[in-house]
């Protein structure tokens, strides 16, 4: 234990800082108070967590009725509320300590995927002083968990590519399955792993990459089944959720019909919806026709859908955690929403952004510049990795699967659902940080040697 803490004591004092943020956070949301909490926190897809773990304690197991939340979240509330009484607190307590890993699980992808102890433990500081994980951690809702699995998931792919052993590729489909069965987000994600690994043979080992790639897909498809098979034996459709086809149509769709027409999501709805799912009991029957509905009306605005859906993609990388801070810090602010501002152009949005920082204490500009810091150091992260065969395909893995997120969430896009792709980015940005310091040392070690 002691030459662990002497090897990587950097880092551990880079996760005390983390948990000093995050509690400060938890302490501010007063946990002692119950019933304020449940009253401020227990809303929209909270509220619907809350209410499936409360029916799996008192039933003994998931509701049959439930076919839009997958299982894991739910299943880890419910763990916690048995153990501890039914406290809220204690969830949110428990998803602070499980984002100080993946403060360590950051450092540990930093130095897995760049061989550098010092890339790590920037990349393990970027993510300690990042303040939309912190939010969430205060949140019920399915970020934290879903993040912590998924870079445990992508930390041993990384490490299956290098050894190209079919057990490694397993245990990592079998870690996006499970992250899968907390958010659905990451059910197309294994179809880029599998090209990425096929992509490594090509340095000579074709036959174990394709092996490989084959093992993941299959290591997924296995985890998720029982889920499957449960939905079609309860609806006879094997499938994952109904969550897809309706956040499609009731979302992705009617929003950009809401945008392009200049009316509410609600009159965009009825007009392409209307009466065509009523009677239809069965949600996956409802799939369908919400699909029909929603890709008709895809096919006949494809301008219109594709800018709201780069709107909304940009929207997950522009947004900062100032409105989650201030929520957070200064109870009654209504400056938080999640309603995606299509309307709003990025200079309308820069412009509010300086307007408001004096009543925002400067936090919006502040975010906003070290979000851009970070970005742009990305940039250099790849500049500097692209002689390196093995560490580009790492690199080009991480920031495809960063694209891939913010893409899925598409027109509905907000900034909750960059905090997955935050240690991935990180780990790349971290690298353009640590070159930096790296060529200012070099620099003052050949003016040492002339002096």
């Amino acid at each position: 234990m002691r030459r662990f803490v002497v090897r990587h004591k950097v880092i551990l004092l880079i996760c005390l800082l983390a948990l000093v943020i995050r509690v400060a956070f938890f302490l501010a949301l007063q946990p002692w108070d119950e019933e304020g909490l449940k009253e401020n926190l227990l809303i929209t897809d909270a509220k619907g967590y809350h209410q499936i773990a409360l029916e799996i304690l008192s039933c003994g197991g998931y509701p049959s009725s439930e076919t839009f939340r997958t299982p894991v979240y739910p299943l880890f509330v419910a763990m916690m509320y048995s153990l501890f009484a039914g406290k809220l607190a204690a969830v949110l307590l428990l998803q602070v300590l499980l984002d100080v890993v993946v403060v360590f699980l950051t450092y540990l992808l930093g130095m897995e995927v760049f061989e550098s102890r010092g890339t790590g433990q920037v990349a393990g500081f970027l993510y300690a002083i990042s303040l939309l994980p912190p939010y969430f951690c205060t949140r019920l809702r399915t970020e934290i968990l879903f993040t912590l699995i998924l870079v445990i998931g992508v930390l041993i792919f990384v490490k299956a590519l290098k050894v190209l052993r079919p057990w490694t590729f397993a245990l990592a489909g079998l870690l996006i399955g499970v992250a899968t069965l907390v958010k659905p987000a990451t059910l197309l994600l294994p179809v880029l792993m599998g090209a990425v690994a096929v992509w490594q043979g090509r340095g000579g080992r074709p036959r174990r990459a394709v092996i490989g790639a084959v093992v993941l897909l299959a290591a997924f498809a296995v985890t998720i089944s029982p889920w499957q098979f449960r939905n079609y034996r309860l609806y006879g459709h094997y499938a994952l959720s109904s969550i897809q086809s309706t956040n499609m149509c009731y979302w992705s769709v009617a929003m950009t019909k809401a945008h392009t027409e200049g009316t509410s999501r609600e009159e965009a709805l009825e007009e392409l919806v209307g009466t065509s799912v009523e009677g239809i009991t069965n949600p996956f029957d409802q799939g369908p026709i919400l699909n029909r509905i929603a890709f008709e009306y895809i096919r006949t605005h494809v301008a219109d859908y594709i800018y709201c859906h780069m709107k909304g993609t940009m929207n997950v990388f522009l947004g900062t955690a100032k409105g989650g801070v201030l929520k957070t810090f200064r109870p009654g602010w209504e400056g938080w929403s999640e309603d995606v501002p299509l309307a709003e152009t990025t200079w309308a949005r820069t412009a509010r952004l300086l307007r408001s920082a004096r009543e925002e204490y400067f936090l919006g500009p502040l975010l906003a510049t070290k979000q851009l810091i970070e970005y742009a150091f990305v940039i250099v992260g790849c500049v500097v990795v692209f002689h390196s065969r093995e560490k580009r395909l790492y690199v080009v893995f991480l920031i495809l699967a960063t694209l891939y997120f913010a893409g899925v969430s598409g027109v509905i896009g907000h900034a909750r659902y960059k905090v997955p792709t935050i240690p991935l980015y990180l780990a790349v940005s971290a690298r353009g940080f640590f070159e930096i310091f790296e060529v200012r040392k070099r620099r003052r070690r050949r003016a040492g040697s002339t002096d």
